[in-house]
């Protein structure tokens, strides 16, 4: 009889594969069309939604995904950030933002 402990063990291991694919595959994907030109964090979150458990079942939300999930978020955010260049918001705006 199976032991439904290395079932779940399985399917976090095959969770984590397809997340490592799609972070492999994403980059190569972005330079196959010369005329579009799409970031590769796009490519990325469209391939998340389409073999996550709304589309196609493929990955499950375990633990490890969930933890990957939350820094893979705090990273686009952090990276997001880096990219704000202060210095040329002047005036009214940075007043807001501060």
């Amino acid at each position: 009889m199976p032991n439904p402990r290395n079932r779940r063990l399985d399917s976090g291991l095959f969770s984590l594969l397809v997340v490592a694919l799609i972070a492999a595959a994403a980059p190569l994907v972005v330079d196959i069309p010369r005329s579009v030109r799409v970031p590769v964090v796009v490519v990325e979150i469209l391939a998340g939604v389409l073999v996550g458990p709304h589309v196609l079942d493929l990955v499950t939300p375990g633990v490890v995904v969930a933890f990957l999930s939350a820094a893979g978020l705090a990273f686009l955010f952090f990276l997001a950030g880096m990219e704000v260049d202060f210095l040329q918001i002047r005036g009214q705006p940075a007043r807001l933002a501060v």
